[in-house]
């Protein structure tokens, strides 16, 4: 077995200057090999013996040096980061002592801050273009998570992205953008808006520095998120120390937020108790907007999965991923006559599929799943019109899963079907007073299968159900009635 060189300190401080070394020993080395290529016996294998360990000790050299060079650059990074910070938040704080509340916009421009894959945002997107078409000027500064995009990209008239390049952050960084800042700080804008509670921070300096009006738009309870452990194969909470800063900073930063809006209601309750609150934020759930309705595809899920008329449809459209509870409703069919099949469409199925097909061929109901790839996002009404019903089945692993108010539970009552989801209070009580679909146990396969053969059994109510639920998001439950309030309360900070 071939010995390895120990590590000394030696070989440490002359990785750390291999510079010198390679200029120093390059010609002791030449010497070596070239004796130990015309020496013999004992005398060449000794030599030969000496190269090895001169190759084996450059290389352990080299990478040391890599080690510590990119240990100190990142280390340089983050002490000059943090000190910039510093600066930032003594000037902040000076200029919000002198100044006092923030001055009156003057002009209509607003600077959005966001660590989302913007170009799939659905709800930051539908926020931008509301606010272009009521006069005002967006900016959107976003990770460019290619590394390959100009810096400035115009997506429509009235919104333009700005491309920031994108550094992965370490640990509790995640929660201040110092590169937003920067790119912040070079432009014009009357509003900085947060998205969530990543942007938060970076928001609140940009605002304070330009004492300008501060929005934050908390789409979800971050302290309370929960993250897919691969190892574990399981979702996980954030540690608790994390979520008491977290909490900590929410807490702080909300007083000085001029707006403060959420997606659903029970998430605005958690807030306000929470948080002590005098009152509720905004609420503005995901609504879809109504030009959705327009014909986008001709293609019929019964024909892209050749299935008769007879069949019953359950159809589940939206990001695929483990979270999603897919696997309760593929083991639900086994109680289902076998008229009922499942649809599965969206991102994502390309990765998780084959786990779904195989879990039901396991269960014998692989003839009645289907997988299919995702739609745009201007297709997804009409991709989910030919179905019988849509299903929204998230578990309990978390209070944004269990306050949850999804887009896609009022798409599929825009599309026209009846919806059956989990039994958590917000979305059951919608549900329940516009009678549109019906609820279940996400946690248990058999009140799952006995809610959506309710639904196969009655025929006759499940289209009264589908028409109330299409009439209700017609009239009152759509974007373009929902975000009035939010561009009510932008012109309120104008005066």
């Amino acid at each position: 077995m071939k010995s390895t060189p120990a590590l000394t300190p030696v070989t440490i401080i002359l990785g750390i200057g291999l510079r010198g070394y390679r200029e120093i020993f390059r010609p002791y080395y030449s010497s070596l090999r070239a004796k130990s290529i015309t020496s013999h016996g004992p005398t060449g294998a000794l030599f030969r013996r000496l190269v090895l360990l001169s190759q084996r000790q450059w290389h352990m050299m080299r990478q040391m040096h890599r080690f510590v060079a990119r240990g100190l650059s990142l280390c340089y990074r983050y002490l000059h980061i943090y000190i910039r910070f510093m600066f930032l938040v003594f000037l902040a704080l000076l200029k919000s002592h002198i100044y006092g509340a923030p001055r009156k916009p003057a002009g209509k421009r607003v600077l959005f801050l966001t660590i989302s894959q913007i170009e799939i945002d659905a709800r930051i997107n539908k926020v931008a273009r509301s606010m272009a078409e009521s006069g005002y000027e967006v900016t959107i500064i976003a990770w460019d998570l290619t590394l390959r995009k100009p810096p400035s990209e115009k997506v429509c008239p009235g919104v333009s992205y700005r491309w920031v390049d994108y550094i992965y952050p370490l640990s509790l960084h995640r929660y201040y953008q110092d590169a937003f800042v920067m790119a912040g700080l070079r432009e014009t804008f009357d509003y900085v808006h947060a998205n969530d509670l990543t942007t938060l921070l970076s928001a609140w300096l940009l605002s304070k520095l330009r004492n300008v009006p501060l929005i934050y738009d908390s789409h979800e309870i971050w302290s309370e998120n929960v993250f897919y452990d691969r190892n574990l194969k399981k979702y996980i909470p954030h540690r608790a120390w994390i979520r008491w800063i977290l909490k900590h900073l929410e807490k702080r930063l909300l007083p000085d937020a001029d707006i403060f809006l959420t997606v659903s209601y029970g998430i605005c309750v958690w807030f306000k108790d929470q948080y002590n609150l005098k009152k509720l934020p905004l609420l503005l759930p995901n609504y879809p907007e109504l030009n959705l309705l327009e014909p986008h595809m001709d293609s019929s899920l019964r024909v892209r999965c050749g299935l008769s008329q007879d069949k019953f449809l359950i159809l589940y459209l939206g990001g695929v991923n483990p979270a999603r509870n897919i696997e309760s409703v593929i083991e639900s069919l086994q109680y289902l006559p076998d008229e009922c099949v499942f649809i599965i469409q969206g991102p994502g199925i390309n990765v998780y599929g084959k786990d779904y097909v195989r879990l039901a061929s396991s269960l014998g109901v692989q003839h009645r799943v289907f997988c299919l790839s995702g739609v745009g996002r201007n297709e997804v009404v009409a991709a989910a019109q030919s179905a019988d019903c849509g299903v929204l089945m998230l578990q309990n692993l978390c209070l944004n899963f269990y306050f949850y108010y999804p887009n896609k539970l009022f798409e599929y009552m825009l599309a026209g079907l009846p919806v059956g989801v989990s039994n958590f209070p917000t979305v059951s009580e919608l549900v329940n007073t516009e009678q549109c679909g019906v609820t279940f146990d996400p946690h248990d396969p058999k009140d799952i299968a006995s809610a959506l053969r309710w639904l196969y059994e009655h025929p006759n109510e499940r289209n009264r159900m589908a028409e109330r639920g299409k009439q209700s998001v017609i009239e009152k439950y759509n974007w373009n009635v929902a975000v009035k309030a939010l561009l009510d309360e932008y012109d309120r900070l104008r005066g």
